[in-house]
């Protein structure tokens, strides 16, 4: 039987970290054929009981959860675009710019890219995105599970 032994640098990484290095060092399957399971005499002829439905499982979007949780990650790690200036006398001028758009037009300023406030903005709208999706994803594994505890009374009725 082959094993195929996972590396643990590609266990607890969060979306966006996996390195195409890291994906080169997973062995590549052999082609070992899975093994058979043997015939179980006892069990052959026994009765099997009421034939239920197998259950539905949740699609919850799960990956796009991850997106934007990737995504909110991404923009609190990254910061303002005037913090991200190198050149101090430069990032100075900007930060003075940003701190009086922010005060003489804090409209203006969230719609200027790399500012203070547009940085807030988008934090807040990743964030928005994440709480969405959590609460679409619990409503929608209620419902599944509404639907399969609903499929399984008609079954056993």
């Amino acid at each position: 039987m082959a094993s195929f032994p996972t590396p643990p640098t590609l266990l607890n990484l969060a979306p966006g970290k996996i390195t195409p290095a890291m994906l080169q060092s997973v062995p590549a399957p052999d082609n070992t054929p899975a093994p058979v399971m043997p015939s179980m005499p006892l069990l052959q002829g026994m009765p099997t009981g009421p034939s239920l439905p197998a259950p539905a499982l949740p699609n919850v979007g799960i990956s796009q959860r991850l997106t934007d949780l990737d995504t909110l990650h991404r923009d609190q790690a990254s910061g303002t675009g005037v913090s991200r200036i190198q050149n101090p006398f430069l990032r100075g001028i900007a930060r003075t710019g940003d701190i009086v758009a922010s005060i003489v037009a804090p409209r203006i300023a969230s719609f200027i890219p790399g500012t203070t406030m547009n940085h807030m903005q988008t934090l807040q709208r990743d964030q928005s995105n994440v709480v969405n999706d959590t609460a679409d994803d619990t409503a929608n594994a209620q419902l599944l599970d509404t639907q399969a505890q609903a499929d399984q009374r008609r079954s056993l009725a």
